[in-house]
């Protein structure tokens, strides 16, 4: 391998970090999406005991 390669495959583009800033919004969405079904499962939790109790 040559020193140009090596320096080629480690060097970060700007294609690289908009793939990343993708994916991490992606990901952003998918937590944001999974917290609330979490709160509304709590929540539905909470309102049961209570009923019952």
């Amino acid at each position: 391998m040559h020193l140009a390669e090596i320096i080629d495959e480690r060097i970060a583009t700007k294609q690289d970090f908009h793939e990343l800033k993708r994916d991490m919004k992606e990901m952003e969405q998918r937590i944001i999406i999974k917290s609330g079904a979490l709160i509304v499962a709590s929540i539905a939790i909470t309102v049961s005991l209570i009923k019952l109790l």
